[in-house]
């Protein structure tokens, strides 16, 4: 499910999006460990109990970066989970 990128950090692919003028993209997450044990999570992807179970192993989520606004679509969901 979470594949190491390198020392505490993990990405994670989601579901491919259909964008303006039916542009199809995939999206991508990164989740990154502070030194606190403290995760930023960075754009996002859709949410799913199973991903919530995987990044909970990790530390608790403190961050939830959408970098513009393209990338904030599933942003009101995580925000729901992990107020």
């Amino acid at each position: 499910m979470l594949e190491e990128f390198g020392p505490n950090i993990w990405i994670f692919d989601g579901p491919t999006v259909t964008a303006a003028a039916g542009f199809h993209y995939p999206t991508r997450m990164a989740i990154i460990r502070l030194r606190n044990g403290e995760l930023v999570l960075w754009s996002p992807v859709a949410v799913s109990p199973e991903l919530c179970a995987a990044i909970d192993t990790l530390g608790t989520v403190r961050y939830l970066i959408p970098p513009n606004s393209l990338h904030d679509s599933f942003i009101s969901d995580w925000q729901s989970n992990y107020p």
